[in-house]
């Protein structure tokens, strides 16, 4: 589903890429990926304000680019 292939200007980076049957999964999945994540907004917007649904973000989006 992924491949590995490191760039010819510095080789000690590698990019990470989807291969044909990452991209086909990757269209089957984003439109549940949307609704999941649609319920997770409404839910939280129930019972919660807009500046703590976007520092709830903030940190979701900080940890995902550490990992």
């Amino acid at each position: 589903m992924l491949e590995r292939r490191r760039t010819d200007s510095d080789r000690r980076v590698v990019r990470v890429w989807l291969t044909e049957a990452g991209r086909r999964l990757r269209t089957t999945l984003e439109p549940e990926i949307a609704r999941w994540e649609e319920a997770i907004a409404e839910t939280l917007a129930a019972h919660h304000t807009v500046e703590e649904r976007a520092c709830f973000r903030a940190v979701l989006t900080r940890e995902m680019l550490l990992s």
